[in-house]
C-alpha cells in the first residue's frame, strides 16, 4: 500500500538580507530528489537557522525529509512545530499533515507516563518532551522510562511495539538516575553525511538505476547496430553468391579469371559481375564487423549501467498546489 507523505517545498520571495535561505532550500530540494535525505534535512535545517523569520514551509520540508530518512520521531516533532506555527492551515495541507502523522505514528510507539505534577521524564537516560496530547513517542523496542521528582527517581522497562500505546507507572523504589539536561528529546539527529535509515528499503542488483537514460541510449545504439549487422550480413552473403555464379559462368565457358582483365564479349557480363560483387562483398564485410563491434559495445554498456550504477529505491509522483505562504509541492511515495 502506498502511504501519502507530505513534502511541501517552499518557493517563496525573501528579503535581500535572507538570500542565503532560498539557496539552501534549493540545495535541499536537489538533494531530496536525489534521495540523499539526510543531507537534504541538514540543508533545510541550516536554511531555517539563517532565515530572518521562521517559515512554516521549511518546517514541513523538514518533516517530509525526516520521514524519508527513516526518522519518524523527528517527523512528529516537526509536525507539532508546524501546528504551533500555523493555527489554521489550508484543507489540503491539513490533510497531508494528518496523513504524514499517521504514517509516522505507524512506525513508532506511544508511552503514557503516570507521574506527579512537575516530574521530569527521561527515556533511556535522556530527558524527553511529551507531544501535544501529553504522550511520548518512542521507536519500537525496549526502553527504560524514568520519572524524577526532587531527589527520587523511579524507572520501569517496557517493550513497545510499532503502533502500540503503553501506559507506565514507574515503581518508586528505584535509585536516582542521571538526567541529561542538554537534551529535550530522546532521538538524536544523525550527521548530514549519515547513511540511509536502517529500515529503508535496500536496492538489489535487479533494481533500476537512479539515472536510466544511459541504459536507453546505449541499448538503442547497440540494438540498432546489431540489427544493421544482420541486414548487412545478408547483403554480403548475397554478394558472395553472385561471385560464385559469375565464377561458375566463367568455368562453364572454360575461361580463366585472368581473361577478365581484357574480357571478350562472350564473358564480358560475367567478368563485370565478378568484379562488382567481389568489391561489394569486401565493403559489406567491413561494415558488418564495425556494426557488430558497436552493437556488442552498446549492449554491454547498457547492461553494465543497469546493474552497477547507483540504484533507484523509491519513486515519486508529484503534484503542484497552493500551500501556506506560497507555492508548494507534495506527492505520494
Amino acid at each position: 500500500m502506498r502511504i501519502p507523505l507530505l513534502v511541501t517545498a517552499a518557493l517563496l520571495m525573501a528579503p535581500a538580507s535572507a538570500l542565503a535561505s532560498p539557496k539552501l532550500e534549493a540545495e535541499g530540494l536537489r538533494l531530496y530528489h536525489k534521495k540523499r535525505y539526510d543531507e537534504a534535512c541538514a540543508a533545510f535545517r541550516e536554511a531555517r537557522t539563517r532565515a530572518v523569520e521562521r517559515r512554516a514551509s521549511l518546517t514541513l520540508l523538514l518533516a517530509g525529509c525526516s520521514f524519508k530518512a527513516g526518522r519518524p520521531l523527528a517527523t512528529l516533532r516537526y509536525l507539532d512545530e508546524y501546528e504551533s506555527e500555523v493555527a489554521d492551515p489550508p484543507p489540503k495541507t491539513r490533510e497531508l499533515v494528518d496523513a504524514t502523522r499517521r504514517a509516522a505514528r505507524a512506525q513508532t510507539a506511544r508511552v503514557r507516563v503516570v507521574a506527579p505534577e512537575g516530574a521530569v521524564v527521561t527515556i533511556d537516560g535522556r530527558r524527553a518532551s511529551a507531544a501535544s496530547d501529553g504522550a511520548f513517542d518512542v521507536t519500537p523496542g525496549t526502553h527504560t522510562i524514568a520519572v524524577t521528582v526532587g531527589a527520587e527517581t523511579a524507572s520501569e522497562a517496557i517493550d513497545a511495539e510499532a503502533g502500540s500505546v503503553v501506559e507506565v507507572r514507574p515503581m518508586r523504589d528505584a535509585a536516582p538516575k542521571d538526567v541529561d539536561e542538554s537534551r529535550d528529546d530522546h532521538e538524536r539527529e544523525p550527521p548530514a553525511a549519515a547513511s540511509q535509515a536502517p529500515h529503508a528499503e535496500s536496492a538489489s542488483l535487479l533494481s533500476p538505476p537512479t539515472t536510466t537514460w544511459p541504459v536507453y541510449v546505449a541499448g538503442a545504439i547497440g540494438l540498432t547496430s546489431l540489427t544493421a549487422a544482420a541486414i548487412i550480413g545478408g547483403m554480403s552473403a548475397n554478394a558472395d553468391l553472385s561471385v560464385e555464379v559469375a565464377e561458375g559462368a566463367l568455368a562453364r565457358a572454360q575461361v580463366p579469371r585472368s581473361r577478365c582483365e581484357a574480357p571478350t564479349p562472350d564473358v564480358a557480363d560475367a567478368c563485370a559481375s565478378l568484379r562488382r560483387n567481389e568489391r561489394l562483398s569486401r565493403d559489406l564485410d567491413g561494415a558488418v564487423t564495425t556494426s557488430l563491434i558497436v552493437g556488442i559495445t552498446g549492449m554491454t554498456l547498457a547492461a553494465g549501467w543497469y546493474f552497477f550504477a547507483p540504484k533507484e529505491r523509491t519513486s515519486i509522483t508529484p503534484w503542484i498546489g497552493a500551500g501556506v505562504g506560497g507555492a508548494s509541492l507534495a506527492g505520494r511515495f
